[in-house]
C-alpha cells in the first residue's frame, strides 16, 4: 500500500449511511454511560463534566453533520440547525432519563453543554466546507 486509502475504505467512511450508523452507535454509548449510577463525586475539577458533555455531543454533532451534509449540499446552515435540534431533543431525553438513574439528576446546564457541543461541531464542519468550496474557485 502506498499510504493512500483504498477506494472501498474511502467510500465507506464518506458514506452518509455509515455516518448515521456511527451516530446511532454513539447515541447508544451515551445512553449506556448515562444509565450507570453515579456514586459520589467523580469530577474533582469544577466544570469538567460540562467539558465532557461538550465533547461527547460534539462527536455526535460531527457524525450527524457528516450524514446530513450530502443530503443537503446547498443548505449548510439548515444542516447545522437540524443537527442542533436533534441534539437538543436527544440531550433533553437523556437528562429526563437520568432523573430515574440512582445518583444522577437532570440538569439544564448539562443540556446547554450538550447543545453547545453539537452546534459548535456542526457549525465548524459547515464553515470548513464553505472554506474548502471557495479554495477551488
Amino acid at each position: 500500500m502506498n499510504g493512500c486509502m483504498s477506494n472501498s475504505f474511502r467510500s465507506l467512511i464518506t458514506n452518509p449511511r455509515f455516518a448515521f450508523f456511527l451516530a446511532g452507535l454513539w447515541m447508544v454509548f451515551l445512553y449506556v454511560m448515562s444509565s450507570l449510577p453515579q456514586v459520589g463525586q467523580y469530577n474533582t475539577i469544577y466544570g469538567l463534566d460540562k467539558v465532557e458533555h461538550i465533547i461527547a455531543f460534539g462527536v455526535l454533532g460531527v457524525l450527524l453533520t457528516r450524514g446530513f451534509q450530502p443530503m443537503f449540499p446547498k443548505k449548510g446552515l439548515a444542516v447545522v440547525f437540524l443537527v442542533t435540534v436533534i441534539i437538543a431533543v436527544y440531550g433533553a431525553l437523556d437528562e429526563f432519563h437520568q432523573m430515574f438513574v440512582p445518583g444522577r439528576t437532570a440538569s439544564l446546564t448539562d443540556l446547554l453543554a450538550d447543545v453547545v457541543g453539537g452546534f459548535s461541531a456542526s457549525f465548524v464542519l459547515y464553515y470548513l466546507s464553505i472554506r474548502s468550496s471557495h479554495c477551488g474557485k
